[in-house]
């Protein structure tokens, strides 16, 4: 497909965050709005769709290929992505050693009996199969993982899917997706017997022809799943909102809004049309003002928000909120 926009910006709209091709949102292939949970995956999106040249390469854009499935085929079909990831934990591949050679079964024993151990503290049991001997695992520790699956939203869902699929383990997904492994330590345990045949010929797993795009796979899902369960304390957004938005008191409301949330910065209306607006606080309650900003005072209409900048910040800045002439 040919590249048909010019700019590519974060944006929000009444379902959430999403991505602005010029003046029109982001659409999954299933023609659904882009709905994002959060800023940092929204700007991410963004930068993939600026990368591209004259041609749309889905290949160069992988957080968004993630995302389109997400909303595409995994939110739809909640009920038949758990059970597939069950099956996966009912056969799983951490659960199934080799045996031999014996410095294979150290590494085994080593990195996957280790993740054995530690499901078992929380009372997930799983029984170890030598060779390709099928053994039925515990019910009530699949039930577990089960039960866990009912807190996840459809993003995490998602992303234990994707890890599940790309290792064939759900045990050892489940563990990185709670933060329990590193990318290098889950690259290990879902590669386990590949890298042991890369390092015994001299070879650089993570460089290896077989390997090397599984690695940056498992990379891709690691800054997905970060930018998921990222907690940043303060922020700075640049808004750019658009429709009838001057003239109907949108810069006062938006010094009121942003003195009762004990914000930073400024808000001014651009001669081109839009208000422009810096604001500085909590990441929480930026969130609550970016969505008041969407609706705006009672005379205004707004037809399209844009984020184009955002800074986390170690503190938050002393300075109050004005209003700055037209620029």
């Amino acid at each position: 497909m040919k590249r048909f926009y010019e700019t590519a910006l974060a944006g929000y709209h009444a379902k959430g965050f999403c991505v602005w091709l010029d003046q029109k949102m982001v659409r999954t292939p299933q023609q659904q709005t882009l709905d994002l949970p959060n800023l940092i995956l929204a700007k991410k999106i963004a930068a993939e769709f600026r990368d591209q040249k004259e041609t749309i390469v889905p290949a160069q854009m992988p957080i968004t290929s993630w995302a389109f499935s997400v909303e595409d085929r995994i939110a739809p079909r909640l009920k038949e992505v758990k059970e597939e990831i069950l099956s996966y934990a009912a056969g799983d591949a951490i659960c199934y050693w080799a045996g031999q050679p014996e410095n294979l079964r150290a590494k085994e024993k080593q990195i996957w009996g280790g993740l054995l151990a530690r499901l078992e503290t929380e009372g997930l049991k799983f029984n170890i199969c030598l060779g390709v001997t099928r053994a039925d695992q515990p019910s009530d520790s699949i039930q577990k993982l089960a039960n866990a699956m009912q807190k996840m939203d459809p993003w995490h869902l998602g992303l234990w899917l994707f890890a599940t699929n790309l290792t064939g383990s759900a045990l050892a997904s489940y563990i990185w997706l709670r933060g329990g492994l590193t990318v290098d330590e889950f690259f290990a345990a879902g590669f386990l017997p590949e890298i042991f045949r890369c390092e015994l010929a001299g070879d650089d797993p993570k460089q290896a022809p077989h390997l090397a795009p599984k690695w940056q796979s498992i990379q891709e899902l690691d800054w997905i799943k970060h930018s998921l369960d990222h907690k940043t304390k303060f922020a700075e957004v640049h808004l750019w909102i658009y429709g009838r938005v001057q003239g109907v008191g949108f810069r006062a409301w938006t010094v009121k809004m942003a003195e009762k949330q004990g914000f930073s910065g400024f808000v001014r209306n651009r001669k081109d049309g839009p208000v422009e607006a810096v604001l500085v606080g909590p990441m929480a309650d930026l969130n609550q003002a970016i969505k008041q900003c969407l609706r705006g005072p009672i005379l205004a209409s707004v037809d399209r928000l844009t984020i184009t900048g955002y800074k986390e910040l170690a503190a938050m800045p002393t300075a109050g909120f004005e209003q700055k002439p037209t620029e």
